[in-house]
């Protein structure tokens, strides 16, 4: 469940059931806890993420600057075309760069 209020942290809460296996076959398989098995995380962390409020279907390219690249050189995250509005936007890459710094721009 996502929630959000203007001028306020996002807070995120998630129920885990079961821990997910990708199958060749089936990538969204779902594998089965046995009785002494206890749902657990691989790995914990925060992310980086922005809502946006713009019409359904404008187009945005974004960016990212961090001390890898040595805070001058900006990477292309994506081209993002968004589906609906407001869209809560994840950069799920951050969690292993958090010092990162973002820009986005409109595109036409």
């Amino acid at each position: 469940m996502v929630s959000r209020s203007p001028g306020r942290a996002i807070l995120v809460s998630v129920n885990i059931r079961a821990h997910p296996r990708p199958s060749v076959v089936n990538p969204t398989a779902w594998l089965r806890l046995r009785g002494t098995d206890a749902p657990a995380f691989t790995r914990a962390a925060f992310i980086s993420g922005w809502w946006f409020e713009q019409a359904p279907g404008a187009s945005w390219k974004i960016e990212f600057v961090s001390p890898a690249g040595g805070w001058t050189t900006w990477q292309v995250l994506t081209n993002l075309t968004l589906p609906a509005s407001p869209y809560l936007f994840l950069d799920h890459g951050s969690w292993s760069d958090p010092l990162r710094v973002y820009r986005t721009t409109p595109l036409p």
